[in-house]
């Protein structure tokens, strides 16, 4: 009986034994995914973003990544690590760059990630606008400035008078400043010049007329015109053709009132005709359009001023039997007479409306002579074109031109006048040219 008892306890140790086998050992580590993201996709030149990477796996696996730039321009902050920045390049096109992120324990396990890179922020241009930009005397004006480009550009601009100029800038820097015009001046054309703040080249000029606010006066072959303190006009002499603008054609040898002539800044007496620029940067005219040069669209004189249509931000003005305005950007106008070529506009076609002289720009100065035009430029040269039967366009050639040429050998030019067969110029250092 011992025996059998003996028998089952030693059955039942080998098979309590047997059900409790030893545990295996644990797997192997592995890396299942590699996982990388940027907190921004799309950058500007020079901009950062933040890269992080993830990885997963089974056993105990590693986390660390190698990172790298695949294509592309830029840098990475680090090569190793779960989170690493990234700076854009200096880049002048758009383009992008991939980055790789791969497991350090496994590196065929990886991910990218693209980044699409803007161009470098350039600045286009710079454009100003002026609240007036023909002024009296102690009047003031707002200026604007715009600028354009591409990228994360600076919209800032900087302002500069030039040195010779007067009147006062209200600030340097701001894209919005005040001009204010001297308490006295015998009338000046006046530079403020807008420049970029991150690319000192982009810069632009505008023009500003300063009239004086005593009376100034403008004399024809036969009549004469005065602006009052007040802005309103006074006219005298011959009246044939409506010239004095007082509504008649009785020629009067004491001064009348222009008619309906207010906030007037500037006068151009013409041959038979008138011309008067509004503090606004328009223009009236009056007296004899038989070739166009009232600038209204018709050839009918008028006794009485009219508009001159398509004629804006005007500084200055000049006539004799063709009508010239200068803009404030710089540009020329004409219309009237044009048997001469005077217009510059390539023809002998009289116009009734102004038009652009073309190919010219930078002008600060206009004078209208009898059968031709000069201007001055803002480098101190000078442009003629019209008849030259008398040398009047300075150029050295007998033959007129009908479209703009430089006066030869003049520079340093800073006041111009044309008469009926001649020019005038001073020079910066006092001395006359004819």
């Amino acid at each position: 009986m011992k025996r059998i008892l003996t028998a089952l306890v030693l059955t039942a140790i080998s098979f309590s034994s047997c059900s409790n086998p030893p545990a295996p050992p644990p797997p192997a580590p592995t890396i299942t995914t590699v996982t990388a993201t940027a907190a921004a996709t799309t950058l500007n030149a020079n901009a950062t973003t933040a890269l992080t990477a993830t990885v997963t796996g089974t056993g105990a696996f590693g986390t660390g990544v190698n990172w790298s730039i695949v294509s592309g321009g830029g840098a990475l902050s680090a090569t190793t690590g779960a989170s690493v920045t990234f700076t854009a390049p200096s880049l002048n096109a758009s383009s992008v760059t991939v980055i790789r992120a791969a497991s350090v324990q496994d590196p065929s396990k990886s991910a990218t990630v693209k980044l699409g890179i803007n161009p470098s922020p350039t600045v286009s241009a710079v454009t100003v606008t002026a609240s007036r930009v023909a002024l009296r005397e102690s009047d003031s004006t707002t200026l604007t400035a715009d600028v354009t480009g591409t990228g994360n550009f600076n919209p800032g601009v900087t302002w500069s008078l030039d040195p010779d100029a007067v009147g006062t800038l209200s600030s340097t820097t701001g894209n919005t400043a005040t001009y204010q015009a001297p308490k006295s001046s015998t009338g000046r054309i006046v530079r403020v010049t807008a420049t970029s703040a991150q690319d000192v080249s982009v810069k632009r000029t505008i023009l500003v007329s300063v009239n004086p606010r005593q009376s100034s006066m403008s004399g024809g072959p036969a009549h004469s015109l005065a602006l009052k303190n007040d802005g309103t006009l006074l006219a005298w002499g011959n009246n044939l053709d409506g010239q004095l603008g007082d509504g008649t054609t009785t020629n009067s040898s004491t001064p009348v009132a222009v008619s309906s002539a207010n906030n007037i800044v500037a006068v151009a007496a013409g041959a038979f005709h008138s011309l008067a620029l509004k503090s606004d940067g328009t223009l009236l005219a009056w007296g004899y359009n038989g070739h166009g040069s009232l600038g209204d669209g018709t050839f009918t004189s008028s006794s009485k001023p009219v508009a001159v249509i398509s004629a804006s931000n005007i500084v200055a003005i000049s006539a004799f039997g063709h009508s010239v305005a200068l803009k404030s950007d710089g540009t020329v106008l004409t219309w009237g007479f044009n048997q001469d070529g005077q217009l510059g506009d390539g023809t002998t076609t009289n116009r009734s409306t102004p038009s652009v002289v073309s190919s010219i720009n930078n002008v600060v100065a206009i004078a209208a002579g009898s059968t031709h035009t000069l201007v001055l430029k803002s480098d101190g040269t000078l442009l003629s074109w019209g008849t030259n039967s008398l040398g009047q366009l300075g150029d050295g050639n007998i033959p007129g031109r009908f479209t703009p040429g430089p006066v030869s050998n003049v520079t340093d030019i800073v006041a111009i006048a044309a008469g009926r067969g001649h020019s005038l110029a001073i020079r910066s250092d006092g001395t006359l040219l004819s």
